[in-house]
């Protein structure tokens, strides 16, 4: 955590694992809001408030914002929640993309975990000889990922809040 307020701008936050509308889980976590007794002791997990706290001291380059990525259940609410504080506290928000929308579990294909979502948006550029992901691998992505659609958030100029939203998936033709 210590990492996200030292980085210089930009800075990508990529997760992958567990999530819930309130927190991200580094092992276990829970569905639904609940908890079993068993997964109580094991259960190691980063709120709203905490990744916000580590945040909002850093340094920030508007004209290069910063970029979190998030394949976890549930982080629409989540990244929204993320970006009210950033409101509350007049910080600049990141560039958010989330693989779920709201209520939504992030599953790949056939509700089966091993999700594929990075898989998809982390493309191979021969020219430059490295991944990127871009916002046009997450929307053909979105074609790979029947349950759920992803959730695209940035900060404009002002630092209100845009939402990038797709058609629906019937509808979406790849051109």
């Amino acid at each position: 955590m210590d990492k996200i307020s030292a980085t210089e701008p930009p800075l990508t936050f990529v997760f992958d694992g567990h999530g819930s509308d309130d927190g991200i889980f580094l092992q276990d976590g829970q569905i639904d809001g609940k908890i079993s007794a068993a997964d109580e002791e094991n259960l190691i997990k980063i709120s709203v408030d905490d990744l916000f706290e580590n945040y909002r001291t850093r340094k920030f380059d508007p004209k290069n914002p910063d970029i979190f990525l998030f394949s976890s259940c549930f982080n629409s609410t989540f990244i929204r929640k993320f970006y009210e504080l950033c409101e509350n506290e007049n910080v600049q928000k990141p560039i958010f993309l989330g693989e779920s929308e709201f209520g939504q579990f992030a599953f790949s294909e056939n509700n089966s975990f091993n999700n594929n979502f990075f898989e998809q948006i982390f493309k191979y550029d021969e020219n430059s000889k490295s991944y990127s992901a871009t916002i046009g691998n997450a929307i053909s992505a979105d074609n790979f990922n029947e349950q759920s659609n992803p959730t695209i958030l940035f900060p404009d100029e002002k630092n209100r809040t845009r939402q990038l939203s797709f058609l629906a998936k019937k509808n979406f033709k790849k051109s």
